[in-house]
């Protein structure tokens, strides 16, 4: 094994730098191979189409996020903190680099929904071609081609790379990474080890440590399949470890460093600190499902109680979001239909690679003896490339599915990350099961029974989804059930053929009524069209293609669904609806997103979940979105701003710091988005940061640094009593305000009611 991974024995530099050449250029070739060329460019403008379809339909898809883009815009200070409003008040709940590259779209292009959306579009069509190059590099085109397409039609997948959640930067840059790690492991590399490890930690500077999650795969990856001694390996682990870990931190100690009146204040982590929101809010606590990641639930009651009991776990990214942890939890109503659908086929797959592993083509306990006794078999104690490779798919799918099965506290679009392990995992199951189809063995037998696992699974799935499981549960199944028949009968008569040729090559003889002697037996003919069919593997390739494409019909069906109804807002999922809104989930909810009214009656099964579009159909251009005939913006997704409103406090705001200020970020954004105007969110996303003590918002009354509050509206925030967002101490900054400010009559500014929250306006003397 050592010696087919060593470099080749050349006499001189030239001569190594000649093979090197010629090495890449027969890659180029096979590369660039006709069929191959045009079956990637087909895949990769599936792709294109499935993340670009009427994508200004979402509008700004996540608000809290595109309000922050338009505050980074307006300076360096907002740009580096990742300042949610214009005055810099509060951060974002993320670092910042997935945003940089956001606002970098919006400087280009001008501020815009489709600016902002753009990068995550692109990154998506970038992460199938990515999956399909680290794929083909060990298991050949075949697989990669399977894995990109795949990919490309996840569903969760598709609808998060029309939001800005920035999950498709997250997932493109570890895919980036895990080509980096494969070609690590072929030589032993350092360097590209150090890129890995350095990809992962900008992975850390986008989505925190989400992006850790593939540090399992990839250290078992190197460890055990790198060409190296193994002091040499840990060394190198240990050195790009350091590295990973250094970025990861670089800006987080940043921000820490600098002193609290000199930057923002950091958003949803209880402490003003990055460190302790990367720990807590966007670590450990998505594991433990406290309630917005908070050192406690909503009933108050202490850590360890609100864990045992679930408390805190069934609002949104809790159990009514992803339903009850548990070890089928992928399967569920919420999860099953966004990720799943290729699950079965790829543990199978796994399985089915993974039973002759062996090291180095020797049972385990002869390998262990040898490297006691030999320097050269300590070095050569490593998995061959295959096996390299299976191990970082499948624990890069065992991690996650780890982590999404037993976490109290995630959103589903989460998944995403997911999705590229069940998409290698499925491609190299179905090429390698195939492969033991037209051999001689028992595994032969697998692909079929396996493509009959996955669509029995798929209609588990589809179970609870009435209306469509009536037509695609019996396509799926029935048509699986006749593809794996064929494939039964092709392969038996295929064995028959072959023996009935062995035996027709010696004469059958027998002795005739008369014992006069010995004659040759009478053969009767075969079918020559059956015969010419059993001999060609044409029908067998045909027959697992058509079983491919039946396992498509869900995900793709799901992908179709949410292009239909520009699936995007604050929390994207999928495909139409299922138990979601029936069980007390988020569809339906304007609050997070719900799809407009009237659009249920376009799908048999129902309107799509949450996550409906910002604006659909009608984006009116920057500034502002407001619908015709409506005060605040139309549908429920769209900007929530009373123009009328707006002009008034425009027009009052005096010498005030903030427009206004407000009780959490879901009034705030809108506003921010429409005006660029700073609008103070006292809680941060959710309502429930605790910012400012009761007598620092006095002392900035009566500096005159915010003058306005609008309260209680609809968009206020998710916790607190009766939705107010009123969390903590922000009920006592909301009492304070309420008694010690005049409220301002809906009529002077040209209406009966603001529909968003009661206007208050305090005086400098408080």
């Amino acid at each position: 094994m050592a010696t087919d991974l060593a470099p080749p024995a050349l006499d001189d530099g030239s001569a190594l730098a000649t093979s090197r050449v010629a090495s890449l250029l027969t890659r180029l070739r096979a590369f660039w191979e006709p069929r191959r060329r045009r079956a990637l460019a087909l895949i990769l403008l599936v792709a294109a189409f499935a993340n670009f379809f009427e994508l200004q339909r979402n509008g700004y898809a996540n608000l809290y996020y595109a309000a922050a883009i338009r505050s980074m815009l307006q300076s360096w200070h907002n740009f580096f903190f990742v300042a949610f409003d214009p005055g810099g008040f509060v951060s974002v709940d993320k670092p910042p680099l997935g945003f940089w590259i956001q606002a970098a779209s919006a400087k280009l292009l001008g501020y815009s929904g489709f600016s902002i959306l753009l990068p995550e579009a692109l990154a998506g069509v970038l992460s199938v071609g990515m999956i399909y190059l680290v794929v083909r590099r060990v298991f050949g085109a075949g697989a990669g081609l399977l894995a990109a397409l795949f990919l490309a039609i996840t569903p969760i997948s598709v609808v998060t790379n029309r939001n800005n959640t920035i999950d498709s930067l997250l997932v493109l840059t570890v895919l980036l990474g895990a080509y980096a790690m494969t070609r690590a492991v072929e030589r032993g590399s350092l360097r590209w080890l150090l890129l890995a490890g350095v990809l992962v930690g900008l992975g850390f500077n986008i989505k925190m440590l989400e992006a850790y999650l593939v540090v399992p795969a990839f250290l078992v990856m190197y460890l055990l399949g790198a060409p190296l001694r193994w002091r040499t390996r840990l060394w190198h682990l240990l050195l790009t470890g350091g590295a990973m870990v250094a970025l990861s931190l670089s800006w987080v100690i940043a921000v820490d460093l600098t002193p609290a009146s000199a930057r923002p204040y950091v958003g949803s982590s209880g402490d003003n600190s990055e460190l302790d929101l990367a720990l807590g809010y966007n670590g450990i606590q998505r594991l433990l499902g406290m309630f917005f990641g908070r050192g406690g639930s909503s009933n108050g009651g202490s850590l360890l109680s609100n864990i045992a009991s679930g408390a805190g776990s069934g609002g949104p990214g809790g159990a009514s979001e992803n339903g009850v942890p548990g070890v089928f939890r992928l399967l569920n109503a919420q999860l099953g239909g966004q990720v799943s659908w290729l699950l079965a086929l790829g543990v199978v797959g796994l399985l089915a690679s993974g039973w002759g592993i062996r090291w180095d083509g020797q049972v385990l306990a002869e390998h262990v003896r040898g490297w006691f006794y030999s320097a050269e078999a300590r070095r050569s104690a490593h998995l061959s490339p295959r096996q390299s490779a299976l191990a970082l798919w499948g624990l890069w799918t065992l991690t996650m599915a780890v982590f999404f099965s037993i976490a109290g506290f995630f959103h589903t679009y989460y998944l995403s990350m997911l999705a590229p392990g069940i998409a290698a995992l499925a491609a190299i199951g179905l090429v390698l099961l195939w492969r033991d189809y037209r051999a001689a063995g028992w595994r032969g037998w697998l692909l079929p029974a396996s493509l009959v696992v996955t669509a029995v699974v798929q209609a588990v799935i589809l179970a609870v989804y009435t209306g469509w499981n009536a037509w695609m549960t019996p396509l799926i199944v029935g048509g699986s059930l006749l593809i794996a028949a064929l494939l039964i009968w092709w392969r038996i008569a295929q064995t028959a053929t072959a023996e009935s040729a062995a035996s027709a090559q010696a004469p059958v003889l027998a002795t005739d009524g008369d014992d006069q002697g010995l004659a040759p037996m009478y053969v009767p003919p075969r079918n020559p069209l059956v015969e010419r069919m059993v001999r060609s593997s044409a029908v067998a390739l045909v027959a697992t293609a058509l079983g491919i494409a039946l396992l498509l019909v869900g995900p793709a069906t799901w992908v179709g669904v949410s292009l239909a109804s520009g699936a995007g807002g604050t929390l994207p999922t999928a495909g139409p609806t299922a138990a979601l809104a029936q069980r007390g989930g988020l569809g339906g909810s304007d609050r997070f997103g719900g799809a407009p009214q009237g659009f249920a009656g376009r799908f048999p099964g129902g309107a799509p979940p949450t996550g409906g579009a910002q604006n659909p159909g009608n984006i009116p251009s920057f500034p502002g979105a407001q619908s015709s005939g409506s005060r605040f913006g139309g549908a429920a997704g769209q900007l929530q701003v009373d123009k009328q409103l707006l002009s008034y406090l425009e027009a009052h705001r005096g010498s005030a710091s903030y427009l206004f200020a407000t009780l959490s970020s879901q009034t705030a954004a809108p506003y921010i988005i429409t005006s660029g105007q700073p609008v103070m969110a006292l809680g941060g996303f959710s309502g429930s940061d605790q910012i400012l003590t009761l007598s620092q918002l006095e002392a900035m009354v009566r500096a005159g640094t915010v003058r306005y509050f609008l309260l209680d509206g609809a968009g206020s925030g998710f916790g607190g009593a009766s939705g107010t967002g009123r969390n903590g101490g922000n009920t006592q900054l909301a009492q304070w305000v309420e008694a010690n400010c005049a409220q301002v009559a809906a009529s002077a500014y040209g209406g009966a009611s603001t529909g968003g929250g009661t206007l208050y306006v305090c005086s400098t003397a408080g």
